[in-house]
């Protein structure tokens, strides 16, 4: 019964993240975009999605004000100047 359950986990798993996907693919509106993206990053990285303190809950979405491949904001400004 466990095993079942858990395929059965696995399985909602996999639809919910191909219908994300699709739905992505499809959009043509660039906030709807966004907020599948970062969506689908949540499920994908979970992890990363939870330790960003800076994310902002609301009833119907989650949003991170930045992507973590963007990295700290501080390096970004310790980075050498060009010229």
């Amino acid at each position: 019964m466990l095993v079942r359950e858990g395929l059965k986990a696995r399985e909602q798993r996999y639809a919910r993240l191909t219908s994300v996907v699709e739905r992505l693919q499809a959009s043509t509106d660039a906030a709807d975009q966004k907020y599948l993206a970062d969506e689908l990053g949540a499920m994908l990285f979970p992890e990363i999605h939870a330790e960003n303190p800076l994310a902002e809950t609301t009833p119907s979405r989650t949003v991170a004000p930045r992507r973590a491949s963007e990295g700290p904001r501080d390096q970004r400004r310790r980075s050498p100047k060009a010229g």
